[in-house]
Parts: C-alpha cells; sequence; structure tokens
C-alpha cells in the first residue's frame, strides 16, 4: 500500500516531481528514490518512461473520478 501511495502521489498529484513528492511525504530524496527502483524492481516497469509516466497518471485519473461515482 505504502509503495502504491508513492505512485499516487508522484504521478497524479506532483507530475512526476520527486522532490515535491518527497516532501508531501515527509521523505528524503534518497529514500524516494530507493522505494521507486524497488518499485521498477518488483513491477520491471520504467518508471523513468514518459509513455509508462502518461499510463500511471491517467490510470491515477481514471481511478479517482470512478471513485467519485
Amino acid at each position: 500500500e505504502e509503495l502504491m501511495n508513492i505512485l499516487r502521489t508522484e504521478f497524479a498529484r506532483n507530475g512526476f516531481n520527486s522532490a515535491a513528492t518527497a516532501t508531501e511525504m515527509l521523505l528524503h530524496r534518497n529514500t524516494l528514490s530507493y522505494r521507486k527502483q524497488k518499485i521498477a524492481a518488483m513491477t520491471g516497469i520504467d518508471l523513468d518512461d514518459f509513455n509508462t509516466q502518461f499510463m500511471l497518471k491517467y490510470s491515477y485519473m481514471i481511478e479517482e473520478y470512478i471513485g467519485k461515482q
């Protein structure tokens, strides 16, 4: 759940800005970087890839929209 929260915060709210995400989540930037590496290793996705970022951002937007229904 914590790793999913990192993705939601990173992509949905902070436009892929790791410094803003670390600040919002009260994490050191290195800790956030380590957790993002862990996510990438677990999922096999490249979080620095533009297409991946695009798909994640809009997936979370759809999830948020459906949750409001």
